[in-house]
């Protein structure tokens, strides 16, 4: 995986709390490279809340946003 260190600080001490669950259960349900995809501006904001997790569950994506303001 391609994640520089302030992306993966960011994850883990902003975004991981959103989704309500350790990080090492979030990184097993996830897809690898959706949020890669998403910063590279490969996907957008409706692709990755459908693709985030393998098992095609949704998140709360106006959460998500909100904790990254």
């Amino acid at each position: 995986m391609l994640w520089t260190l302030s992306s993966v600080t960011q994850f883990t001490t902003t975004f991981r709390p959103s989704f309500g669950m350790p990080m090492k259960e979030l990184l097993e349900c996830k897809h690898l490279m959706e949020w890669i995809e998403f910063e590279k501006g490969l996907i957008g904001e409706e692709e990755l809340a459908r693709k985030f997790f393998i098992d095609g569950r949704g998140f709360d994506l106006e959460g998500l946003k909100e904790c990254i303001r």
